[in-house]
Formats: structure tokens, C-alpha cells, sequence
């Protein structure tokens, strides 16, 4: 590639950022101008609505998007695997965790401290991954099937702590479906600094990862130190993603694509690859959020940038899943064989742990001070029989469902919440209530069903390219139920526009 190749990118940056401002906008293009260099003449509500909400909008998606895509082609090129991003890595939910601790329990440190605390949860989250797979296992599916583990754990606590502290956390709901509204240019000003650490990442980080293109041992006798230069430029670039994470919040996909795209465009070199995706990822970004606002202005309901990014890039990354997935990613997941056999001792001694479970669960009762045993009284027996019924009832339900899907699909990660069985319910349910006026009870439960169904129809469908291969059905239903999630996200939000977690 010349530089003839980037010159067209280029071009249709700048376009789509010219289109994005002209995107509800009253003034002429010549005042726009003016304004962008002169921007103390602004007079009316319109310019000061351009100068301080649209162009940091514009310039803060194109800095996002950039650092996305560089940071995207940056890890998969350090872990030769074409599925890593910031996103599959759970450094974006390891982030969004830490977040949300400090918004809930330390309000008062989030303008010291969000980017570092950000940073902190995005490397536990990679750590987690380490630990799982280690250093060996960093260049197959091992390693996206872990991020995509520690993305529900650290996805599940965040949402429970937002869930038992709505009072503290009413804004943190539009930040983590990625608001890029932007209300004055303080969060570029903050931005600006934090990224200036991709500079000499686009300087020095082509010629090293050239090196490790030749393999681990290829690159030590070159005299490469692989480990130390492994983790400084990984860390370099969760650092990047957590500054970015920190002033819009959760944008997916977009890490994930760019380095994809910019190889299909026939970037070879690392330099290539890494600067391509660099313009790629402002490029998807700010188109992306050009279709948001079309969006919001054509249905009157707002729609964050990162919901769009979301329900564009997993169709995308399914699509690609299906036409790349390799040969040893589709071997690579299979049911494990068993060491025991069950017989009579194993169903009794379940039988006792079921019976034990019961008992503390109806006998314990929780004061001030500590727990006590005691019979419940009859108003207690009234509120608790229903609840046990009901919980042994769901977790009885979903145990035959993973038996199941495991056992049809043949892989022991089938489970309906990876597959996405769980959120095409949910989602049923929510379009029902949204659009039908039905109330929650009132809602039947062949509604239910029927979300699940077609999820599970529309997986198998497209599973049949790979025979349903498991590594094929994972990625596929985590995608998907990664956009069903974002939907249901975007339904439960009502946060007017351009709030963000400050």
C-alpha cells in the first residue's frame, strides 16, 4: 500500500464529519467555518449549539474511533488472532465495572480518578483472561471464549450494583450504551492528553510487531524480549481504551472490525494495518453516529452511538465468523468425558445437599445484627413458600434447557444466556409490553416462547454453514445476544439526551 491508499479514507473522513455536522443544522457552511476558527463571534443559540455540542461531538468520535481501531489492530496483531479486540478481550467490561464502583461509591473521585480507576478494572479483566488461558493459549479461540466469559461476570456485577443503587446511578445507563453527545469541549481537553500515547505507539509498535509476526521463538533470537514487550504494548493499549471508555462509555465492535476490514483492503505490513485501522475506526465511528442521530431524528427517541455500533458490527462479525472461522477454532470446544459414574451413593447424597439447602433456606432468618434459625411465623411461611417454589422451579427450567442445547448442539458452553436463547425471551417480552400496552403479568408466556424460538431458529440457521460447529455456535449466539442486550439496554433507558457519567 502507497499512500494513495490512505488518501481515499481520508476523504471519506472528512466527508462523513462535514455530513455529521450538517445533520440538523440551520447554518451555512461558510459560517460553520467561521466559526470553527473564530468561535468566541458565536451570537445565537444556533452557534453556540455548533460550537459547543456538534464539533466536540465530531472531534471526540473521530479521536474514539481512531484510538479504537488502533488499539483493535494493535492486540490482534499481538495475539495473531483475527476475533481479539478491547471488546472480546473483557477490558471494556473491566473498565465499565470500576466505573461504575467509583460513580456509586465514590462520586466525589471521578474527575481525579475515573481514567485511573477505569485502567485498573480493564487490567483485572485481562488478568482474569491470562490466568484462564495463559501465555500459550493467546493465539486461538481459547482466549476470546475467556474474554467472552469474563465479559458476563464483570457485565453482571456492574448491572447489580446499578440495579441496587438506581438513586446513585441514574446516569450511568447512557454511558454504558455509549453516548458521544457532548455538552462543551471539556472531555476533548481531557481526552487529548491520555491518547498522546499513540503516538509513539504508531512510531515504535510496527517494527516490533513485524518481529513477533515470526513467531515467539523467531522473534527471541532476534533479540526480542516477547514477554516484557507482550505486556507493555498490551497495556499501552488498554490504556488507551479506558481513557475512551471513560468520556463515552461502552462502544463495541468497532476494534473488532477495523483491523478485519483493513486487511480485507490489502493493508500487509503492520505499519499498514495499524494505520489503516486507525482511520477506519474514526471512519465506521462517525458513520456510525451520523445513522444514530438519523435514527433519533426519524423515531423521536434517542439512540446512543453505541447501540447502533452494536446492532451494525455483530451482524458484521457473524457474517465474517462464518466465512473465517479456522479449522482448529471448530475442533477446539468439545463435551468433556466424565471420570465417575453416577449410581446411588452420587443421587443420595445430591438428594441430602437439595433437602439441606431447603431447610436453611426456610428456617434462616437474617436480623441487624446476624442470622438465626427459627420456624417461620405464618406471615413469613406466606412470603417465602412462593419464592422457593418459584426459584427451585427456574433453576430446575434452566438446568434441562443447558442439558438440552448441550447435548443437541454437542458443546458444553450451550447455555441459553451465551447462546442468546434467554435475551430473545426477554426482548419478546419488553416489544410486547412497549408496543402492545401488556403488563408484566398479564404478558403470556407463549410470548416468552416464542422470542426464544426464533433466536434459537435463527442460530441454527445460521450454524448450518459449520454442521454447527461449537466454536461457531458460541460466537454466533454471543453476538447476537449482544445486540438483543443493547436493544434491551436502549428500552430501559429513559435518560434524556447528552447525559453521560460525570
Amino acid at each position: 500500500m502507497t499512500i494513495r491508499h490512505f488518501l481515499f479514507p481520508a476523504m471519506l473522513l472528512l466527508s462523513a464529519a462535514f455530513i455529521s455536522l450538517q445533520i440538523n443544522q440551520s447554518l451555512s457552511w461558510q459560517h460553520q467555518l467561521t466559526l470553527a476558527f473564530t468561535p468566541f463571534q458565536a451570537e445565537s443559540f444556533a452557534d453556540f449549539n455548533f460550537v459547543y455540542a456538534q464539533l466536540p461531538r465530531v472531534v471526540i468520535t473521530l479521536l474514539v474511533g481512531a484510538t479504537l481501531g488502533l488499539v483493535g489492530s494493535l492486540m490482534q496483531q499481538l495475539t495473531q488472532n483475527h476475533l481479539t479486540s478491547p471488546f472480546t478481550l473483557g477490558t471494556s467490561s473491566g473498565a465499565w465495572l470500576a466505573l461504575v464502583i467509583l460513580s456509586v461509591f465514590l462520586p466525589d473521585s471521578i474527575p481525579d480518578f475515573s481514567a485511573m480507576a477505569a485502567m485498573g478494572g480493564a487490567l483485572t479483566a485481562f488478568a482474569f483472561i491470562l490466568l484462564i488461558t495463559g501465555l500459550k493459549n493467546i493465539t486461538g479461540l481459547p482466549l476470546v471464549i475467556s474474554g467472552m466469559v469474563v465479559n458476563i461476570l464483570f457485565g453482571s456485577l456492574a448491572t447489580a450494583i446499578i440495579l441496587l443503587n438506581q438513586q446513585y446511578a441514574q446516569n450511568v445507563f447512557m454511558w454504558g450504551a455509549g453516548d458521544l453527545a457532548q455538552n462543551g469541549w471539556d472531555w476533548v481537553l481531557w481526552l487529548l492528553p491520555r491518547l498522546s500515547l499513540a503516538l509513539p505507539l504508531l512510531i515504535v509498535a510496527p517494527r516490533i510487531l513485524l518481529l513477533l509476526r515470526l513467531g515467539q521463538e523467531g522473534a527471541a533470537a532476534r533479540g526480542l524480549p516477547v514477554v516484557p514487550v507482550f505486556l507493555l504494548l498490551m497495556i499501552s493499549g488498554i490504556w488507551l481504551v479506558s481513557a475512551a471508555i471513560t468520556a463515552v462509555g461502552l462502544i463495541g465492535f468497532i476494534g473488532l472490525l477495523t483491523p478485519n476490514i483493513s486487511r480485507a483492503l490489502g493493508a500487509r505490513t503492520a505499519k499498514e494495518e495499524l494505520y489503516t485501522s486507525l482511520l477506519l475506526g474514526a471512519l465506521l465511528l462517525i458513520l456510525t453516529d451520523i445513522l444514530s442521530m438519523a435514527m433519533s431524528e426519524w423515531t423521536g427517541q434517542l439512540i446512543p452511538s453505541g447501540v447502533t455500533a452494536a446492532a451494525i458490527g455483530a451482524p458484521a462479525l457473524i457474517w465474517f465468523n462464518r466465512k473465517k472461522m479456522k479449522a482448529q477454532d471448530n475442533m477446539a470446544v468439545r463435551l468433556p468425558d466424565s471420570r465417575t459414574v453416577m449410581n446411588t451413593t452420587t443421587v443420595l447424597l445430591f438428594c441430602g445437599l437439595f433437602i439441606t439447602a431447603v431447610i436453611l433456606y426456610l428456617l434462616a432468618q437474617p436480623n441487624e445484627l446476624q442470622w438465626q434459625f427459627a420456624f417461620p411465623n405464618t406471615y413469613q411461611w406466606e412470603l417465602r413458600w412462593p419464592r422457593a417454589i418459584t426459584a427451585m422451579s427456574a433453576g430446575a427450567g434452566l438446568a434441562v434447557a443447558g442439558t438440552i442445547l448441550q447435548r443437541l448442539l454437542y458443546n458444553p458452553l450451550a447455555s441459553p444466556d451465551i447462546l442468546g436463547v434467554s435475551s430473545g425471551a426477554t426482548f419478546a417480552l419488553v416489544f410486547s409490553i412497549l408496543f402492545f400496552g401488556q403488563s408484566l403479568l398479564a404478558t403470556p408466556w407463549l410470548t416468552a416462547m416464542i422470542g426464544s424460538l426464533v433466536v434459537l431458529c435463527l442460530l441454527l440457521l445460521l450454524g448450518k454453514r459449520h454442521q454447527y460447529a461449537p466454536s461457531s455456535m458460541i460466537l454466533t449466539g454471543h453476538h447476537g445476544d449482544t445486540i438483543l442486550q443493547h436493544q434491551l439496554h436502549l428500552r430501559a433507558d429513559q435518560q434524556p439526551a447528552g447525559t453521560q457519567c460525570r
